[in-house]
């Protein structure tokens, strides 16, 4: 149990990196550049509102923080809703 607790209490949590530190980090900040893998400045989303990973379950507003971690090759863009819904996604929550 003491080891356990010791182990905790070593953890570092980082939410202070490429942003100022927030109460809730999130996923990805906005001022970080996207991962390598990323779509984000790879392609073009003029058009699109809604995005999604073509192995995934859901979609995402096209300026979510998650939205940055689909693949390019993943990459599905839609322009509504109702369009994402009707390839079989379901929203975030």
């Amino acid at each position: 149990m003491e080891d356990e607790e010791a182990f905790e209490e070593s953890l570092v949590y980082d939410t202070d990196f490429c942003a100022e530190e927030t109460e809730i980090p999130k996923l990805v900040p906005v001022d970080c550049e996207p991962p390598a893998f990323s779509w984000v400045g790879k392609m073009d989303p003029k058009g699109f509102q809604f995005v999604a990973s073509k192995r995934g379950v859901h979609y995402y507003p096209l300026d979510d923080p998650a939205a940055v971690l689909i693949r390019r090759e993943d990459f599905v863009g839609y322009r509504t809703a109702a369009a994402a819904q009707a390839d079989g996604k379901i929203p975030i929550q």
